[in-house]
């Protein structure tokens, strides 16, 4: 017979960017899960959004709440009884918060999963979190960082708290040619003779787009026009990156080029992929990016540290400083084949981030639970 499993999550369209990475990997991870064995209702505490378009073919049920609307309790109890849930899966404070509430009500198992490391944790939300630790069957850390925030920030005992790295659909991305990323560099008007550095995620201030803006402009001082810097993304800070780049005049080598549907052929157009995040807990677009065999480099901002090691797959610099990315930019722009050995070495770490593995991982936990 099969399991009947509820995964509620708080919301799938985060900060005006409609395709993110918590509804890109829910999609994937839906699709993987075994469906002779499961039967998976996925739910989001708010309406429907731009990001329903990922969920083709799955049990989608949207609540059309705000985030502390205390009468998703109630919603998420009539779910519960309605196609029998036998274990909870949640993610996000709010979904964490009533989901576990209804799974005490209710009597139902329940595993929560940490996508995030909130720098500004704390307050009333903490001692919430401390006192629902009790009622947490399992706790899901996407990292060894996330790993730390469950235990020492939402009081999970250790014992509860299992380790499932991300994951990404790799035949996506470690197949894709290089041809597709040139015709994406020429569509977007761009000279194919010249070199091409990116940024993908959606446009918020953790991200660190205005680093990059700024250690762009370092880079150009250095280059000229012979390099570009493309940011991939949507969001809200998308009006002050525009006013950043038009303040350091390079808006000549510096593009928005907004969400793209394919980000297999955008990947291959970069020459060198950049995370200048402030705080990650595992980037879904630098697993794509290793899988894709590009250069890689990042910030020290947590989960993208436990995957790259500096000068073997990719550089890592110091948290919340353009001129350290700047230099590694620098170094890796005048260094082709260090740019080739860092890429093959990030291609052939990518292969432990596969989504199917992921999808086993969390059967074996639904089957454990229940």
């Amino acid at each position: 017979m099969k399991k009947n499993i509820l995964i509620v999550i708080d919301k799938l369209d985060y900060h005006g960017a409609s395709i993110n990475g918590p509804a890109r990997y829910y999609s994937w991870l839906l699709k993987e899960i075994d469906k002779e064995k499961f039967n998976i209702w996925f739910c989001s505490l708010r309406k429907k959004g731009p990001s329903h378009e990922l969920f083709a073919g799955s049990n989608m049920l949207y609540l059309g709440h705000h985030k502390y609307y205390p009468f998703s309790f109630f919603s998420i109890i009539n779910i519960i009884k309605k196609y029998n849930i036998e274990l909870l899966h949640l993610s996000g404070y709010a979904s964490a918060t009533f989901g576990r509430l209804a799974a005490l009500y209710t009597k139902t198992p329940v595993i929560i999963q940490e996508h995030w490391v909130d720098p500004d944790f704390g307050g009333i939300i903490k001692l919430v979190e401390k006192m629902l630790s009790g009622v947490t069957t399992y706790a899901i850390a996407i990292s060894e960082i996330s790993k730390e925030f469950l235990i020492k920030q939402k009081g999970i005992p250790e014992e509860k708290v299992r380790i499932i790295k991300n994951g990404i659909p790799l035949n996506k991305f470690n197949i894709a040619s290089k041809q597709s990323g040139l015709e994406l560099k020429k569509n977007l008007g761009l000279d194919l003779s010249k070199k091409v550095v990116g940024i993908v995620g959606m446009l918020h201030e953790n991200k660190g787009h205005l680093l990059f803006i700024r250690a762009a402009a370092q880079v150009i001082k250095a280059y000229g026009e012979e390099v570009y810097f493309v940011i991939v993304g949507e969001g809200d800070l998308r009006e002050k990156l525009v006013a950043e780049i038009l303040t350091e005049g390079i808006q000549k080598q510096v593009l928005l080029i907004g969400q793209q549907a394919d980000m297999p052929a955008v990947l291959q157009m970069l020459d060198i992929f950049t995370i200048c995040s402030y705080v990650e807990s595992a980037s879904l677009s630098l697993m794509e990016a290793m899988a894709s065999g590009i250069p890689i480099v990042t910030t020290d901002c947590g989960g993208p540290g436990e995957m790259i090691r500096s000068g073997e797959n990719g550089l890592v610099v110091p948290v919340g400083d353009s001129k350290a990315i700047a230099d590694g930019l620098i170094a890796l722009l005048g260094d082709d084949e260090y740019c080739t050995n860092l890429g093959e070495q990030a291609r052939n770490d990518s292969f432990k981030y596969d989504i199917r593995r992921v999808a086993r991982e969390f059967e074996n936990i639904y089957d454990d639970v229940i």
